[in-house]
């Protein structure tokens, strides 16, 4: 390791020449009433405002709706949103439909009307049949989030273990529904199948999953909750693992996303979740949504999942999505077919991750910062923060401070352990230019060699800009 002495700091600086740095992360949120008195896509004023604070629109917008409407007596079947996903395109986002077979309002798990096996029979063939011609006639893409959280032992009434349904149920209907949209010609629609993070009680995911041929995107929902502070590695990391296991050629969406301020720093959370869980940990997550509203079942910490919950946390998510890693709404014109990730899917690991630790580190769990911070604490160098993919051909510029009587005598590049670098010389600024870097993620290594013997390195996992 390079003393004080010799180093008191290390910039790595890359992208520097070549195409602009593409984006990798649709991002977005579901918003509730708490801004205006009204909720995207019905009030458009609240995404204007949520983008105001966070200084950045979003590529994504998340909202909900019941098959059934019993606000009122007969019950009546919901129809296709039209006016409502044409305001989110015409935004340049995409909409994430969570569309969810039980009537509102839900006071219980039990709706005898919305057993699954309802689904299977055909009892709503007809209504599904009208909602699929109406999604192909409106024309343009949106998730399509069916009945999501479907792991959970309790609350929905299309779980497996309430209204009555049964074991192997939920796919049924799954098959059943994708099966009338396929019939109708349905093209625009993704289907997006999102699980609950698991926990202890929490019902398997592989009898779950229905198929890849019935599902385009995988996706998990999952929040740091005041009663049981996690951090952005711990909520997330198992259950990706899982779901990269089932359907590892699959792009994920975190469907839902929050964290309390009680019990560590939001602000420290919201760091290690945009910056280093997204890119690092988690490679496969191609979309994430934050979950902007109040929750009134949360008595303990109601406005806990918002934003502005504190000035702090607020700044963290701002500065975070700024990057260009996550989208802007430039999707309009998408054609009305399968949404596509943004960039290559890595392939996972045997056994587990396609991504780095789940560590936790103290500024809100991140393991990058807590690396940071031992390097910083030594005085062996300090990172700049780059981007996580590069151009092709990518210019690397290395620069670093030596006292007068220090020689650094090596300087080596490595991409996955081959060296394609080797300088030896005197300068104090170094510029290479790197052409040939693979099409998947890879392995960068900077090595210093010094006239004393002094040492140092700086590893960083990169791939080639999309």
């Amino acid at each position: 390791m390079l003393s004080s002495a010799l180093l008191a700091g290390l910039l790595l600086l890359l992208a520097l020449a070549g195409p602009a740095r593409a984006a990798d992360v649709y991002w977005g949120a579901n918003i509730g009433e708490h801004l205006t008195g009204g909720s995207p896509p019905y009030d458009m004023n609240a995404a204007d405002q949520f983008e105001g604070m966070v200084g950045k629109k979003m590529s994504i917008i998340h909202f909900v709706q019941a098959w059934g409407d019993c606000s009122a007596t007969p019950c009546t079947l919901r129809k296709f949103p039209a006016k409502q996903m044409e305001a989110v395109r015409q935004r340049g986002a995409i909409p994430l439909f969570g569309w969810v077979s039980f009537s509102t309002p839900q006071t219980t798990s039990s709706q005898p009307d919305f057993q699954l096996r309802d689904v299977i029979a055909g009892n709503y063939d007809a209504y599904i049949r009208q909602w699929a011609q109406d999604a192909k006639a409106w024309g343009h893409p949106f998730f399509l989030d069916l009945n999501p959280e479907m792991n959970l032992g309790s609350t929905w009434p299309y779980v497996e273990e309430r209204n009555d349904n049964r074991p192997g149920d939920f796919v049924k209907m799954w098959r059943h529904v994708h099966d009338i949209f396929r019939a109708e010609g349905v093209q625009n629609a993704t289907w997006t199948w999102c699980a609950n993070i698991e926990f202890p009680g929490s019902a398997p995911l592989a009898p779950l999953y229905p198929g890849d041929e019935y599902v385009d995107w995988t996706c998990m929902d999952g929040y740091n909750w005041y009663w049981g502070w996690k951090t952005p590695g711990e909520v997330f990391g198992a259950t990706y693992d899982k779901i990269q296991g089932i359907a590892p050629d699959k792009p994920v969406l975190i469907g839902e996303t929050a964290s309390t301020e009680k019990g560590g720093s939001k602000a420290g959370w919201i760091r290690d979740f945009l910056g280093n869980q997204l890119p690092r940990r988690l490679p496969n997550v191609k979309g994430f949504v934050w979950y902007e509203k109040k929750d009134a079942l949360v008595k303990a910490d109601p406005d806990g999942w918002l934003i502005e919950s504190s000035e702090s946390a607020r700044a963290a998510f701002a500065a975070g999505i700024a990057s260009p890693y996550f989208a802007e709404p430039a999707f309009k014109d998408l054609p009305g077919t399968t949404i596509q990730p943004l960039s290559p899917l890595v392939k996972p690991k045997p056994g587990g991750s396609s991504g780095g630790s789940t560590g936790g580190g103290a500024d809100g769990g991140s393991t990058k910062k807590a690396r940071e911070a031992a390097l910083v604490a030594t005085r062996a160098f300090a990172i700049r923060k780059v981007a996580t993919c590069l151009p092709r051909p990518a210019t690397l510029r290395l620069r670093y401070r030596r006292p007068s009587s220090m020689v650094v005598t090596h300087f080596d590049v490595y991409v996955d352990g081959k060296r394609v670098v080797h300088r030896i010389g005197r300068t104090a600024r170094r510029t290479v230019v790197l052409k040939r870097l693979p099409n998947r993620a890879f392995r960068l290594s900077v090595k210093l060699r010094t006239s004393t013997g002094k040492a140092g390195s700086l590893k960083r996992t990169f791939r080639v800009c999309a």
